[in-house]
């Protein structure tokens, strides 16, 4: 990180938002394994394991930083834990009810609401582009999910509901992990996580009776590249990015995990789905690079100046 402080402001942006794109690229592929694992174990189990093991190595990373720790960190911790503990409960349990595609083009819509939840946290009001690219999105879900139907899908809610979440995640993360160690930060959303679906998972969940190799391999993916690797790289680049610039890059985990459920599991989209799925990336797209179109000058850029 030293490295990285010596850079300029623009050069900062461009690794952070670049480290971003390539974990959700790597999230992409975790759909995959994710959707072949719960045919196996049940949601709580699979994410308790996941970010157990992902707690356990961060701690080992960082052990000897622990003593820095202070309230503030485990407050933060405690409520951006929480926040996650939430979206994936939605979006682990959606995808059980609902396609690789619809899971995760919905859980996209999260990047819409990140410069909103953030206006009403720090009352820094989002520019022209976010308000068209909430409109559009809300238009793309539309097509992508209500096809024959006329209401969500059970799983098609319950993911919404955990991007709800992701979105509340996010939004504080852009706020608070600028003040703060970021593998500190990593290290207690996941402790966090893991302690709650470990509740969960006992609560309310049969234990999996059997680890076969598919499973053990679907595991290894989505505990060491779906959730160490990037959580770590997310946690650090949104210490000099924004988070609606996060958020939106992220989102794009929804495009690659479209394309590998077509390559690997043969999913299809209708006309509509397609249709729907290009609007959504239009809407990411939009609140993307529209600040620039639309000239307005945000807190995302000051922020990410610091």
């Amino acid at each position: 990180m030293k490295s990285l402080k010596n850079l300029s402001p623009t050069k900062k942006i461009l690794i952070a938002d670049l480290s971003i794109l390539f974990s959700a690229l790597l999230w992409g592929g975790d759909y995959i394994f994710a959707k072949k694992a719960l045919e196996s174990i049940n949601p709580g189990y699979l994410n308790a394991i996941r970010f157990s093991v992902c707690a356990l190595i961060l701690l080992a990373i960082l052990w000897k930083r622990l003593s820095r720790i202070t309230r503030f960190d485990i407050g933060i911790g405690l409520i951006t834990g929480l926040m996650m503990f939430g979206g994936f409960i939605g979006q682990t349990t959606g995808l059980m009810l609902t396609t690789v595609g619809n899971n995760a083009f919905i859980t996209s819509a999260y990047v819409v609401l990140v410069p909103f939840i953030t206006w009403g946290l720090t009352k820094i009001r989002p520019g022209g582009n976010n308000f068209l690219a909430v409109l559009v999105c809300i238009i793309g879900i539309g097509f992508l999910t209500f096809e024959g139907r006329s209401a969500l899908s059970r799983g098609d809610l319950l993911t919404l509901s955990g991007a709800i979440f992701f979105g509340f995640e996010l939004a504080l993360l852009g706020i608070y992990a600028k003040k703060m160690d970021p593998f500190i930060l990593a290290f207690l959303e996941a402790a966090v996580v893991a302690v709650l679906f470990w509740i969960y998972a006992l609560s309310f969940e049969k234990p999996p009776i059997h680890f076969d190799r598919s499973l053990l391999i679907s595991m290894a993916y989505i505990t060491f590249f779906g959730s160490v690797v990037t959580h770590i790289i997310v946690t650090v680049a949104l210490k000099y990015t924004s988070a609606s610039h996060g958020a939106i890059l992220c989102s794009t985990e929804a495009l690659f995990g479209v394309i590998l459920a077509v390559i690997f599991l043969g999913e299809r989209l209708s006309w509509n789905g397609w249709l729907g799925s290009f609007l959504v990336l239009i809407a990411v797209l939009t609140a993307e690079v529209g600040e620039y179109l639309f000239k307005t000058r945000t807190a995302e850029v000051i922020n990410a100046k610091i």
